[in-house]
């Protein structure tokens, strides 16, 4: 007699139930751990809190998006407001994951995918150390997904989907101008990719004025205040 496993099982009849539960559960998990058992901001958080206070326009640590959301995450919440946030960031990568692996070879194999993507380390103990990395994992696979979408499915609308991706990428991280040749070069070469082009060309000449607007600054003026 032929038994099925129930992991199994589960993919093929609640692929969805089975990508929630997941990526919940992790999320929650990473949100209380260090909220409950850590006594300060693991890793270099500590540091972002204080560029973020800022509210500057240019700091060491690169673009600022990543700095501003961690100070809005802890006016809100205090420190658990920003673990959570962090988790946020990795249920839409995972998100993302689930899309892209869905249009490409199905939604059973989409799960699975996902699932082995939890076991990833790097998806879970450095997770509660918010900043440009981990804010940068869910558009980096957004950018992936539109991508898919606009040349894989021809669907061009997406290609200004695409742009606005990138243009939250180059304030998240210096690591975005990576991208931001090939994708204009590719928005050239499709006609109707025109308008994601430009909106790209203009998120790249924001991204690179907050960049450059205030020099970074000295690490003894960083302020310094209780957590």
């Amino acid at each position: 007699m032929l038994h099925v496993s129930l992991i199994l099982e589960s993919l093929r009849a609640h692929p969805r139930l089975m990508f929630w539960t997941a990526a919940l559960s992790q999320a929650v998990l990473w949100t209380l751990l260090p909220t409950l058992f850590y006594s300060a901001p693991p890793g270099e958080l500590a540091i972002t809190l204080a560029v973020g206070h800022e509210f500057q326009l240019g700091s060491d640590g690169g673009p600022p998006l990543a700095f501003w959301l961690a100070e809005v995450a802890y006016r809100f919440g205090g420190m658990g407001g920003v673990y959570l946030l962090s988790q946020l960031c990795v249920v839409a990568t995972l998100m993302g994951i689930f899309a892209l692996g869905r249009a490409i070879v199905g939604t059973a194999q989409a799960v699975l995918a996902v699932l082995l993507m939890v076991g990833v380390g790097f998806l879970s103990v450095p997770t509660p150390e918010f900043g440009p990395a981990i804010l940068a994992m869910p558009i980096w696979t957004m950018i992936l997904v539109h991508f898919w979408r606009a040349v894989g499915e021809k669907r061009s609308a997406y290609w200004i989907a695409l742009a606005v991706d990138m243009g939250l990428l180059l304030l998240t991280t210096s690591l975005g101008w990576i991208f931001f040749p090939q994708h204009r070069s590719l928005a050239l070469h499709f006609r109707r990719a025109s308008a994601g082009g430009a909106l790209s060309l203009l998120a790249g000449a924001c991204g690179r004025y907050l960049e450059t607007r205030a020099g970074p600054p000295a690490a003894h003026r960083l302020p310094c205040r209780r957590i």
